[in-house]
């Protein structure tokens, strides 16, 4: 077997005993923000409260479970799986039913992240570069300010990397993967396609297209695991066809009129536009909280965008919005550029597949999301955040290569300027905090 220096993530720490320290405090910092007087700034609106009298019937007046979950449709229509709410009950079970405990799977997951983006850093960056990008992602004021809300799009980012952790494993073993991948990897994509519409499409698509690569190339693949990656994921899944049955196919119909028969105005190069223009907005608020929090506006001029193709584009923005989004797009070109060029040089088999399964997943994100960018919503891009941290990762990575003598110097501006703009958000969002630190 070919060897690599993160084959083993464990047989690393023990030969530098420095990562333990720097992970934990990075941890700590992560834990510190996303936690800090959580009942006061929990964000708690209309769908919360419908999720909470779910909760609350369940546990207290002993209701039956819900086989299907949030509805992503403005209160009407078609439904998600129920997982958010398994988690949400096993909170209230445990803890009490209230708002806060409701938040908390939103928390734990978005703490267990942390490490795991390391985890998953460390598959090709080296431990430098994955660290600091990991830190990085612990001030996240992007990912800090979703943990703080019990909402079932928050989970995304930890199970989207569970995914691409233990398929990638697949992929890469195929016959030889151990079996703890084919579990996890199945949990995740019948856990990761109850959280959101996106995934629900996207995660299904990443493992056809990347069997079907895996297939064409090495003309075999291990049946039996990928059969059981599927049972898993159906038999977390298995209430929907329940209800289906139960309902004459309700969601079903709810779903085809919702995405599919709905007549909308289109055009590509438009389309193709907002897309590229939202996601490089997306990637720089990940890692700076730059840029609108809510809503993508790099090419409106104001706030009558919409999910229609009525909103004319506009680039009459003063010098230092327009400044803001031409870094971002050279961010995100500079990053997307790092990732084509690397996969074309690398000969490691695991490192290949490991940018390969990256390029596979943003790119039928993109696809997916083509007809999203319109009225795109800043949470509509929490699939790919850990994306905006593989591009820094890149970032740091060359400057360490290129410059081994000089590049304290590049690479701490660069991490000291993200940490700072992201603690100036948070300080403004949640003054409290910044009184408790001085």
């Amino acid at each position: 077997m070919v060897t690599f220096p993160t084959e083993n993530i464990k047989s690393n720490f023990r030969k530098n005993k420095k990562v333990w320290p720097a992970l934990f405090l990075i941890i700590l910092a992560g834990i510190f923000l996303r936690t800090y007087d959580f009942r006061k700034y929990l964000t708690f609106s209309r769908d919360q409260f419908r999720d909470l009298k779910i909760v609350q019937g369940i546990v207290e007046h002993n209701a039956p479970w819900p086989l299907l979950g949030p509805n992503m449709t403005g209160g009407q229509g078609f439904q998600l799986g129920p997982a958010y709410y398994w988690f949400q009950i096993i909170s209230a079970k445990i803890f009490g039913v209230n708002r806060t405990h409701q938040a908390y799977p939103d928390v734990f997951f978005s703490i267990l992240s942390i490490p795991l983006l390391y985890y998953f850093l460390r598959k090709y960056f080296s431990q430098t570069a994955s660290l600091l990008a990991t830190a990085v992602y612990a001030f996240s004021y992007f990912d800090i300010e979703y943990s703080r809300f019990a909402w079932n799009v928050n989970l995304i980012p930890f199970f989207v990397l569970i995914f691409l952790v233990s398929f990638g494993e697949f992929l890469t073993e195929n016959e030889k993967t151990g079996w703890r991948w084919i579990v996890l990897a199945g949990f995740a994509l019948g856990i990761g396609v109850q959280l959101h519409a996106i995934i629900m499409l996207l995660l299904p698509a990443v493992v056809l297209v990347g069997s079907a690569i895996l297939f064409w190339t090495d003309k075999k693949i291990a049946w039996k695991k990928m059969s059981v990656i599927l049972l898993i994921a159906l038999a977390l899944n298995i209430t929907q066809p329940i209800s289906e049955l139960q309902t004459k196919f309700a969601n079903t119909k709810d779903f085809q009129k919702a995405f599919l028969t709905q007549s909308t105005e289109t055009d590509p190069v438009k389309e193709f536009i907002l897309d590229v223009t939202c996601n490089a907005e997306a990637n720089t608020h990940a890692i700076s909280s730059l840029g609108d929090e809510k809503m993508c506006d790099f090419l409106y001029a104001d706030d009558s965008r919409d999910s229609s193709y009525s909103t004319p584009l506009t680039l009459d923005k003063n010098p230092l919005e327009l400044t803001g989004e031409i870094v971002s797009l050279l961010f995100s070109f500079l990053g997307i550029g790092f990732l084509i060029v690397h996969f074309g040089k690398e000969t490691d088999r695991r490192r290949k597949y490991f940018l390969g399964l990256i390029m596979l997943y943003s790119s039928l994100y993109f696809l997916i999301m083509l007809s999203v960018a319109p009225g795109s919503r800043m949470r509509y891009y929490l699939p790919i955040i850990f994306l905006s941290f593989v591009f820094l990762a890149f970032i740091f990575d060359y400057l360490i290569r290129k410059y081994p003598r000089r590049y304290v110097l590049a690479v701490s501006v660069i991490f000291l300027f993200l940490i700072g703009v992201n603690l100036e958000t948070i300080f403004s969002r949640w003054p409290h905090l910044w009184q408790l630190i001085r």
